[in-house]
C-alpha cells in the first residue's frame, strides 16, 4: 500500500491487474491444485473402486472367501486414503521446509501450515468418502466416473460460484467511480486544509483566535498553516473512515450470505479456512488496511505538527533537520493469531466437520448393502 496525505489508497500489484484472458482457466497455484486438482485425483483414483470388482467377476470370489462387508470397505477406504496423506504431507512438509528458510519471507509457523493440513485431509475424506459411497451405488465403472465427475463440477465449480453471486447480489458493493466519486462529494463539504480562503478554514481560523485570545494568527504560539492542514487531515480521515466502514459492513454481510451457503459444498468453508490460517482472506486484509490507514494519520499528524511548532505563520519553505526523521512512528503490524482466527471460523470448522460426519456415516451405513 501507497501512503500519502490527503489519501487513501488501495492495495496495489494485484496479480488479477497483469493476466490475460487465459487466466480464467485457473493458475497452477498451490491452493488450486489443493482445491481442484486433489480431489480430481481422487475421483480418477477411486471411482472404480467397487464397480471394478463386479465387472470383473471377483466380487463373488471375495465373498466365497469369507471377506466382510467391513474390512472390504475399510480396505478400499485405505487404499485412496494412503497415497493422497502420503502426497499432501509431503507437500506441506516441503512447503514448510522452504519457508522456513527464507529470509524475510513474513509471517511463517509450523502450527499455522499443520492446522492447514488437517482442514485439507478433512477436506480429501470428505471426497474419497462421496467417491467410494457412489462407486459402491453404481454397477458401471462409466457411471461412477461421470456421477464423481458432477459431484466435483457442483463442489468446486458451480457452488462456490452460485454462492459468489448471491451475496454479491444481495449486499453489492459500489462501483470504483461511485466510491471515488462519493469519497470527492463528502471532501467537498468539509475543511481543505490547503485552502486558507475557504469558508470552513475561515471559521477555524475564528474558533482558534477566540481559543487562544489573540487578535492576529502571528500571535499564535505555532503556525497556524500546520494547524490547518492537520485539521484538514483530521476530516479527510473521517470521510475515509466512513465510506470504507460501508465497504466493512458490505463485506460482513456477503461473509454472513457465504457462511450460510457452506453448507451445500465442502469446498467452501475449506477454502474459508485455508484463506483465513494463510493469512489471505478479507478479514485480514481489513486488518492490514487499518493499521496501514492508522499510521498514514499518525504519519501526518507528527508532520504537520513538526511544520506548526517549528515554523512561522506564512513561512512555506520551512525544512526538517534530519533527526527529525528518526522520530517518526515506525509501522509495525502483528497479523492475527492463529487462535483468534480459528475462533473466527468456527462455523466454517463446525460446517467442515459435518461433512466430514455425514459422509462417514453415509458410507458406514450404505457398508451392508455394497
Amino acid at each position: 500500500m501507497f501512503l500519502e496525505a490527503h489519501k487513501r489508497n488501495e492495495a496495489q500489484f494485484s496479480a488479477a491487474a497483469d493476466q490475460t484472458g487465459l487466466a480464467r482457466f485457473g493458475d497452477l497455484t498451490p491452493d488450486f491444485i489443493l482445491l481442484f486438482i486433489m480431489p480430481l485425483l481422487i475421483i480418477l483414483l477411486g471411482y472404480n473402486s467397487f464397480t471394478k470388482e463386479r465387472e470383473m467377476g471377483t466380487l463373488t470370489l471375495l465373498k466365497s472367501q469369507g471377506l466382510s462387508h467391513w474390512k472390504w470397505l475399510l480396505g478400499k477406504w485405505f487404499a485412496l486414503f494412503l497415497p493422497i496423506f502420503v502426497v499432501t504431507a509431503a507437500l506441506f512438509l516441503l512447503a514448510g521446509l522452504l519457508l522456513n528458510n527464507l529470509d524475510d519471507f513474513g509471517v511463517f509457523n509450523w502450527g499455522s501450515l499443520f492446522t492447514m493440513f488437517l482442514v485439507y485431509i478433512g477436506y480429501y475424506m470428505i471426497f474419497i468418502n462421496i467417491v467410494l459411497l457412489i462407486s459402491s451405488r453404481t454397477k458401471k465403472s462409466g457411471i461412477s466416473l461421470v456421477v464423481s465427475l458432477s459431484v466435483w463440477i457442483i463442489a468446486c465449480l458451480a457452488a462456490p460460484k452460485a454462492a459468489s453471486n448471491i451475496a454479491e447480489s444481495k449486499h453489492p458493493y459500489p462501483t470504483r467511480q461511485e466510491f471515488a466519486a462519493n469519497v470527492l462529494n463528502d471532501k467537498k463539504e468539509g475543511l481543505d486544509g490547503h485552502n486558507p480562503w475557504s469558508k470552513e478554514a475561515k471559521l477555524l481560523e475564528q474558533e482558534v483566535l477566540k481559543e487562544y485570545g489573540v487578535d492576529s494568527l502571528h500571535q499564535l504560539p505555532f503556525n497556524f498553516d500546520g494547524y490547518r492542514m492537520q485539521k484538514g487531515e483530521e476530516h479527510e480521515a473521517q470521510v475515509y473512515f466512513k465510506h470504507y466502514n460501508y465497504l466493512k459492513d458490505q463485506y460482513s454481510k456477503q461473509s454472513k450470505v457465504y457462511r450460510g451457503l457452506a453448507a451445500i459444498s465442502p469446498y467452501l468453508p475449506a477454502r474459508f479456512l485455508s484463506m483465513a490460517v494463510a493469512h489471505t482472506d478479507y478479514a485480514t486484509h481489513w486488518d492490514f488496511a487499518d493499521a496501514a490507514e492508522s499510521y498514514r494519520i499518525a504519519t501526518q499528524e507528527f508532520l504537520n505538527n513538526n511544520f506548526a511548532e517549528n515554523s512561522a505563520f506564512g513561512e512555506w519553505s520551512y525544512q526538517a533537520d534530519a533527526d527529525t526523521w528518526k522520530d517518526l512512528p515506525v509501522f509495525e503490524y502483528d497479523p492475527p493469531e492463529l487462535k483468534s482466527i480459528l475462533s473466527r471460523n468456527s462455523s466454517n470448522m463446525g460446517i467442515l466437520g459435518i461433512w466430514l460426519l455425514a459422509s462417514f456415516g453415509l458410507l458406514l451405513f450404505n457398508v451392508k448393502t455394497i
